[in-house]
């Protein structure tokens, strides 16, 4: 019975993640259609934004004038960041005129805001610095601090000393409890800075908890899902739940599209996501894609988070073509050695064949003299004309051997050197979209690697018989691994069956599986979240088995 529990719960698990594979499957197609038809998104956002244009040329009241500005500066804010900054200056310039000082200073704050997410901190805190806090409504007191908090996080993500970056996450911390005072549930993007402020406090549980009922409140496919799904990628990734992780990642990202957003951070985070399982092709589509839209957005922070996500795509086809060359030369080396063999075992069916032929001389003469001698004599002649018909038989099936032996080493030779010139040819004219299709996995690589975790499987558990026996009693019973006799072991049994041989580097060992080093975490941390004693020490009683 207990077995029969476990697989149904084995199975219903299965069924569970191959549901949300197929579900980040379809969302990936979603994507990539968004991508597609982004050129209209971005022509109806124009459209919007030439008719609040036309609106402001026609108006004459500094309040209707005022009010169209901001929604430009909103329009803009996440769409052309120097049209944006445009509009916020024409802002403050507006309320000022109209003597409204404490919407100037709401204005400059939201100046401030926009400087440090397109990385002019300097610029932001200069702004910040000239603002009168006392002349702040309430309002203004919320952006002006969320400003500040948002500035100095930044500044503490992005600085390589440890000690400049205890200082400004503390600055940030001090601003955060500062808007602890001031947030309402009525104040703008209210959902968005409790949850900033949980991450800042590293209160997983309570970040959450504000994330689901965020997400339950904002309109799906808008501006602000897009904002909440990325919040709600980055809490499942402090958990390491990669497969619904990546899935929100994509819902914001399909969102940012479809509201032509060009400020797209969850975009190039995916590519870097892609980038690390070993997606090559998709991750170089997403991040082109995010390159022309950081590039229209105007800001030096996204060109500088791309950047090393470009330079990893151009080092993977790099390392991709480098191990396709040796593979090659490998190839070629085998095939070399077996053509040697080849014309080795040629020379020696040649002189065998030379031998037999003068033994069929020696007996045949030997036959004329004895044809005429008692009947043992010719009884011996007969078995000896059947001794040269066996060889020569034997000598026919060599022949054959020999032959098709030849032309498969002629084919294989064949394609190694049409894969070298293509790949010269490739790497020559700087097509890496072509390489990336010529080098990407094939049917040929899998079977491969199925034949060769067969003989991996079949000479470990030749060396290590009772292996699979003793790993499932470290683990809790509903933990326990079943291979069915005769089957090979499972991934997960691969994994710490090259811990036992002593290769404990999780990258060392998803380069040997081809797995994302990632994925390979993931296995590790859950079989030992399976251990019966002590977790921290499980891999220990492995490597012992």
């Amino acid at each position: 019975m207990r077995t029969l529990l476990l697989g149904i719960v084995t199975l219903i698990s299965l069924q569970t993640v191959s549901a949300q594979d197929s579900q980040l499957d379809s969302l990936y197609r979603v994507l990539d259609d968004a991508i597609l038809h982004s050129p209209e998104y971005v022509a109806k956002h124009r459209q919007s934004i030439k008719q609040m244009q036309l609106a402001l040329k026609k108006t004459t009241s500094l309040s209707q004038k005022y009010n169209l500005s901001y929604q430009l500066y909103q329009a803009y804010e996440s769409f052309q960041s120097d049209s944006a900054l445009y509009y916020i200056d024409q802002c403050t310039a507006l309320a000022k005129q109209a003597g409204r000082m404490e919407d100037a200073g709401l204005c400059q704050a939201r100046k401030a805001y926009l400087c440090s997410s397109i990385g002019l901190f300097n610029e932001s805190l200069e702004i910040l610095s000239t603002i009168p806090r006392e002349q702040l409504s309430p309002s203004g007191l919320e952006v002006y601090d969320r400003a500040y908090s948002h500035v100095y996080t930044q500044l503490g993500y992005y600085t390589k000393l440890d000690d400049l970056r205890a200082k400004y996450l503390q600055k940030a911390a001090e601003y955060d409890n500062l808007l602890t005072n001031l947030i309402t549930p009525q104040s703008e993007h209210y959902m968005q800075i409790l949850e900033e402020m949980a991450i800042h406090s590293n209160d997983r549980a309570q970040a959450m908890m504000v994330n689901n009922e965020w997400i339950e409140q904002v309109k799906e496919e808008s501006r602000e899902f897009a904002i909440a799904a990325f919040y709600r990628y980055l809490e499942l990734m402090q958990v390491q739940d990669s497969l619904q992780m990546k899935q929100w990642l994509v819902r914001s990202a399909i969102a940012d599209v479809r509201n032509a957003v060009m400020d797209q951070g969850s975009m190039w985070e995916l590519a870097n996501q892609l980038i690390m399982e070993g997606n090559t092709e998709r991750a170089y589509r997403y991040i082109d894609f995010a390159s022309e839209c950081a590039e229209r957005y105007g800001t030096r922070l996204r060109s500088w988070q791309i950047s090393p996500i470009v330079s990893n795509v151009s080092r993977v086809y790099q390392e991709e073509n480098k191990r396709q060359n040796a593979l090659m030369w490998v190839l070629i080396s085998v095939i070399s050695l077996l053509a040697l063999s080849v014309f080795g075992s040629l020379l020696y069916v040649n002189r065998q064949r030379n031998r037999l032929k003068s033994m069929n001389q020696r007996l045949q003469e030997s036959m004329r003299q004895l044809s005429e001698t008692s009947a043992q004599q010719v009884e011996l002649n007969t078995r000896l004309k059947a001794l040269n018909s066996q060889l020569a038989e034997s000598n026919h099936v060599k022949e054959e051997y020999v032959g098709r032996f030849m032309q498969q080493c002629s084919i294989y030779i064949d394609k190694m050197d049409d894969m070298r010139r293509k790949i010269s040819r490739l790497v020559k004219s700087h097509d890496y979209e072509q390489l990336a299709q010529l080098t990407r996995p094939t049917e040929f690589k899998e079977k491969e690697l199925e034949e060769f975790y067969v003989i991996f499987d079949t000479a470990f558990l030749h060396l290590f018989p009772d292996f699979v026996e003793k790993f499932n009693e470290l683990l809790k019973p509903e933990e326990r691994i079943e291979v069915e006799e005769g089957m090979k072991m499972t991934t997960t049994l691969r994994i710490f069956a090259l811990i036992r041989l002593g290769i404990e580097d999780s990258s060392k060992i998803a380069e040997f599986l081809h797995y994302s080093v990632n994925t390979i975490y993931n296995y590790r941390a859950r079989v030992k979240n399976g251990a019966i004693g002590d977790r921290e020490h499980f891999e220990d009683h492995v490597k012992a088995l």
